[in-house]
């Protein structure tokens, strides 16, 4: 039941792209050809996948951050502005991401509820507060609300989110420069009900497999709905 709330919670009808084949079974994992995924793949399947409402994307590295005289180390995301409406994750204070953000490669960040709850002080608002990611200063303009424990007991209130641009663009440039196109960690694909989500799957999975030039070869991605990723979390567990 737990693991079930975690997955429900993460949007409606997520489909997932991940790089990789990802074994299903007990032992997991992934293996295979591990090609990365890009904003190219992205764009691609947004475009010529006609049974799905939206598509992101998840960008994520771990990072130094730091207020005053704490600091911390946390996973920094980069997203798109549709990141809330997909991953059903919104702002409890302040704002999330938006298009201007986007475009600009603002140095704006949005703090899980951990991050705020640790590095301010109770009762003190972090809007507005300028923090240092990786040394370089960001404003605060918003509080996620608190998701909880995710699968495997990790706690998904403990990164921050800042623009995908901004993130590729100001901190990691240098570590995803080197694939073209930006890659990305993985893609996120709403379907427009439970009754397209097979049919989404197969055409992601052509639109990837005609970019990638597989033929004969077997995939070197994995495109799995939200049903497919909790049978393997199930196994697992």
């Amino acid at each position: 039941d737990y693991i079930t709330q975690q997955f429900s919670s993460a949007g409606t009808n997520l489909i997932a792209v991940l790089p990789g084949r990802i074994q299903r079974g007990p032992s997991g994992g992934a293996f295979g050809q591990q090609a990365p995924l890009t904003l190219s793949d992205y764009r691609a399947v947004a475009a010529n996948t006609p049974n799905l409402t939206d598509a992101s994307v998840d960008f994520t590295r771990p990072g130094a951050f730091a207020y005053g005289d704490k600091t911390s180390e946390v996973n920094v995301t980069g997203v798109l502005p549709n990141f809330t409406t997909i991953r059903n994750w919104y702002a409890r204070a302040g704002r999330s991401i938006d298009e201007a953000d986007e475009g600009g490669r603002s140095r704006v960040v949005v703090l899980g509820q951990t991050i705020a709850d640790d590095l301010f002080e109770p009762g003190e608002d972090p809007l507005d507060k300028i923090v240092r990611i990786n040394q370089v200063p960001f404003r605060v303009i918003g509080v996620l609300e608190e998701k909880g424990q995710g699968v495997g007991g990790n706690s998904i209130d403990s990164q921050v989110i800042v623009p995908l641009s901004t993130a590729q663009g100001r901190l990691f440039g240098t570590r995803s420069s080197t694939t073209p196109g930006n890659a990305v960690d993985f893609i996120n694909v709403s379907a427009y009900d439970e009754e397209s989500i097979d049919a989404a799957i197969d055409e992601i999975t052509w639109v990837l497999r005609e970019r990638r030039g597989i033929e004969f070869a077997e995939d070197d991605f994995t495109v799995a709905s939200q049903q497919d990723i909790l049978s393997v979390a199930g196994q697992i567990t």
